[in-house]
């Protein structure tokens, strides 16, 4: 089974990737009591070519219309996101996401 791929090491240096360069990665996207698990590669795919930065800016809630409450860079869609991309223990399955991203 080849390596997961890390998540970036700062989140200083994820918002300033391009999307595409993430594309292997996931936001959850928290707003109204709800998230949602947004994979990168469908952005990609669907034209978005700028930094994760520019797009977090343009998120908006579907529910409020708002800018969302968290969101947050993830290297498993299941939200199961270990430091660094390492995949959690069996003890470790609530770590939270390491990298909150300001909405």
């Amino acid at each position: 089974m080849p390596p997961r791929p890390r998540l970036p090491a700062d989140r200083a240096i994820a918002l300033a990737a391009s999307v595409t360069t993430l594309r292997h990665l996931c936001l959850a996207v928290q707003c109204c009591g709800h998230t949602a698990i947004m994979p990168l590669r469908l952005a990609a795919a669907g034209g978005i070519s700028g930094t994760l930065a520019d797009m977090v800016l343009r998120l908006t809630c579907q529910r409020c219309g708002g800018a969302p409450a968290a969101v947050t860079l993830l290297d498993r869609m299941d939200g199961l996101t270990a430091p660094y991309g390492n995949p959690p223990s069996t003890e470790d399955t609530a770590t939270p996401p390491p990298h909150p991203v300001p909405a």
